[in-house]
């Protein structure tokens, strides 16, 4: 499906935002289906280690059946924030994308995405 041009077409803006427990297996946080006219506006993506242990995190960018890594198993310093992309950034997922995580042990890192679904 094409991608919306953002200026033109887009009549909706929904403001959203996904809290995940990392486990050590890939799991996908946000996507957008391959047959949708939306795509997704990234604001915010940090994670949290909640541990008093450096522990890591993996953040890929699926698309077109791709994985592309965005963060390779960063070290997240104990009790500490890993600021990713924030306001400044732009990270845009279009129909089929996919951002996929996972972290080096189960429930130690928790990934925040703040988002703009816009149609």
């Amino acid at each position: 499906m094409a991608v919306p041009n953002l200026n033109a077409s887009t009549t909706t803006v929904n403001g959203k935002m996904t809290v995940t427990a990392l486990t050590t297996s890939s799991q996908n946080i946000v996507s957008v289906g391959g047959g949708e006219v939306r795509s997704v506006r990234v604001r915010a993506m940090f994670v949290t280690n909640r541990t008093a242990i450096t522990q890591s995190a993996t953040l890929n960018l699926v698309r077109g059946g791709v994985t592309y890594p965005m963060v390779f198993e960063a070290s997240v310093i104990r009790n500490s924030i890993y600021n990713i992309a924030s306001l400044d950034d732009a990270l845009y997922l279009e129909p089929g994308d996919t951002i996929a995580a996972a972290a080096g042990a189960a429930s130690a890192i928790t990934l925040f995405i703040s988002y703009e679904d816009c149609f």
